[in-house]
């Protein structure tokens, strides 16, 4: 079989080539997939969040949306809403960074402000987006969550006929207060209220190095290292599992159809990298 690197026709490239491969090299260093620094459900029902520095037991069957500086939790039935996010309020600021195990207020210096700040998951568990929204705290509680100040508060959330139960979690973790939002319809709350505050109750801080420096995958211009296809050429770049991408769209990213093609030893390649 003819060997072909990527890209490569014979002779001076066509123009429309040239600008192929100038896209592509504009591609390299490119993040690819998610970013999990937003962060992860591990297979034991652990969530990551590196960019809040936290880690949260999520129930078995639900499902975890992980985006920029927060996390979604929807329960199996969807009648369960849960946002984890952080505060940044005064009293965050006023503590300093503080150390794992301070002593410091957990309560946000408004925790009803706090709690509108947080009406996506009132919304969410909704079904709708209200725009008019009545809030009243029924009651507040302090206590210790995994040995740190934390406080919990029972609200209720009215909006065009709509009465959502919220029992949101506010825990400080290293000088800085998560809250974790649990919503649901007023009319579960007496069969659920447990399970949410439990939910809670499970936030703890994430001091796992690895996981804190887990970067997003890139795209990156390697070296074919030998002669061969280019299934057995890029073995040493395994996908990342993450990656929304096979190894046939890779073989077409790299100007190929099939991943049976040979490349030459020295031929660029395009492939996916942590």
């Amino acid at each position: 079989a003819r060997e072909r690197p990527p890209g490569a026709g014979g002779g001076r490239p066509a123009p429309l080539e040239d600008e192929r491969e100038a896209w592509l090299a504009a591609l390299d260093g490119l993040a690819v997939g998610p970013d999990p620094r937003d962060g992860w459900l591990e297979p034991g029902g652990r969530a990551l969040l590196p960019r809040l520095r936290c880690r949260l037991e999520v129930p078995r069957g639900w499902t975890a949306d992980p985006a920029r500086g927060r996390l979604a939790l929807v329960s199996p039935g969807g009648d369960v809403v849960v946002l984890v996010a952080e505060h940044h309020d005064r009293a965050a600021e006023r503590d300093g960074a503080g150390e794992p195990g301070d002593t410091g207020d957990a309560a946000p210096d408004d925790p009803d402000a706090a709690l509108e700040a947080d009406a996506l998951a009132v919304d969410r568990a909704a079904g709708a987006h209200a725009r008019r929204r009545t809030l009243e705290v029924l009651g507040r509680e302090r206590l210790r969550v995994r040995r740190r100040p934390a406080e919990r508060v029972l609200a209720l959330a009215r909006g065009e006929g709509l009465q959502i139960a919220v029992v949101s979690t506010f825990v400080r973790l290293a000088g800085r207060t998560v809250g974790v939002h649990a919503a649901c319809r007023e009319g579960l709350l007496g069969a659920r209220e447990a399970e949410l505050e439990a939910i809670g109750a499970t936030l703890d801080l994430l001091d796992d190095e690895d996981a804190l420096a887990r970067a997003p995958a890139r795209l990156r211009v390697v070296t074919a290292e030998h002669d061969g296809t280019f299934e057995d050429v890029v073995r040493p770049w395994p996908l990342p599992s993450e990656v929304p991408l096979d190894l046939e769209g890779l073989a077409r990213l790299n100007g190929l159809q099939r991943t049976s093609e040979r490349v030459a030893r020295g031929a660029p390649l395009r492939v996916v990298v942590r």
